[in-house]
């Protein structure tokens, strides 16, 4: 069934970086049961781990792979990246591009498979879209095939944060968010960070108000051909 126009989708990032502990199965990725699937944004150390780990949890979850910036100017490094990770997950579609920089290359990362591209936001280097993107998500289709998608900005940091109290985002109407926050502590536990971005997001779910996918699902979703019927504005964080 056709996601209604007025929906917002939100993709919830959880982030696995080189300080986190393994996964452990009573309360780390495989063993946990949240509402709503996340899309784990993993480094080339911490792929193959990661995808292991959710492969049993049967909530949806899929992983990206996190490249960092200098490794998009060679092109050797770059292939070899993806090459790696799609030995641990065969269905990879997407990377995530941290801490700014050109993507370079772009034409390599449509022959390897890769349809989007996680940044922090979207460079002015003139580059337009050649196909237009769903009104208001905050994407552009940079080359045939490969979509750059713009992480939606954290909300204002408050100083009720450390109990919990921090605003949540604001979802605007028919609007893309792709939400990122820490995903594993350094024991391999579910950070509360993601834990209570999961409940939010289910909280909106439930209501009507949201329909919460995963990167992969995202990806095939902007590659429809009907993607000129989803309308709206971008969701905002507060």
């Amino acid at each position: 069934m056709p996601v209604e126009k007025s929906r917002a989708v939100i993709v919830v990032c959880g982030t696995v970086n080189a300080a986190a502990g393994h996964a452990r199965h009573g309360g780390g990725i495989g063993g946990a049961s949240r509402p709503v699937p996340v899309t784990w944004i993993a480094n080339a150390e911490r792929i193959s781990g990661t995808a292991a780990a959710i492969g049993g949890a049967g909530s949806g979850d899929d992983v990206v792979l996190q490249v960092p910036p200098a490794a998009l100017m060679s092109r050797q490094r770059l292939r070899a990246l993806v090459t790696r990770a799609r030995e641990s997950v065969p269905t990879l579609s997407a990377i995530a591009v941290r801490g700014g920089g050109a993507i370079a290359h772009r034409p390599l990362l449509v022959e390897e498979g890769i349809r989007v591209v996680l940044v922090d936001s979207l460079s002015a280097d003139g580059r337009g879209s050649r196909r237009p993107a769903p009104a208001g998500w905050r994407c552009r289709n940079s080359a045939w095939g490969l979509w750059e998608i713009e992480l939606s900005p954290p909300s204002r940091r408050s100083p009720l944060a450390f109990l919990g109290l921090a605003p949540r985002p604001r979802v605007r109407r028919g609007g893309l968010g792709v939400l990122v926050t820490d995903g594993l502590d350094t024991q391999g536990s579910i950070h509360h960070r993601l834990e209570r971005l999961t409940a939010w997001a289910d909280g909106l779910a439930s209501r009507g108000a949201v329909e919460v996918v995963s990167l992969t699902s995202l990806v095939a979703r902007l590659a429809r051909d009907d993607q000129h019927s989803l309308a709206g504005s971008v969701l905002h964080a507060a």
